[in-house]
């Protein structure tokens, strides 16, 4: 079973989705958003990295949390607003310029 469910708090809008199917083991939990991992045979290992790669850039966050047993959940929060005064915003921004 698969749920979605979304949050307001502290200036975050958070999405959480959640499965009950398999879970996975703690031993690869740290890289699943690596370039080209994957646990399946014909799979390029990309999807979650570029999942990641998009948060990042609208100054979010990703999360995932597995259970032996219970399945696996994927949080993203992101600014519900940008504020002139967030030093992530100036950071982000800032190194755009530098990069083009």
């Amino acid at each position: 079973m698969i749920s979605v469910s979304t949050t307001q708090e502290s200036g975050l809008s958070g999405l959480r989705i959640a499965d009950t199917g398999s879970d996975i083991a703690e031993e690869i939990l740290d890289r699943i958003f690596d370039p080209f991992f994957s646990t399946k045979l014909h799979s390029f290992g990309m999807g979650l990295l570029l999942v990641k790669q998009i948060v990042t850039e609208h100054l979010g966050k990703i999360e995932v949390e597995s259970d032996i047993g219970k399945g696996t959940s994927f949080s993203l929060k992101f600014p519900m607003r940008w504020k002139q005064d967030t030093p992530d915003q100036d950071d982000y921004l800032q190194s755009k310029q530098e990069t083009g």
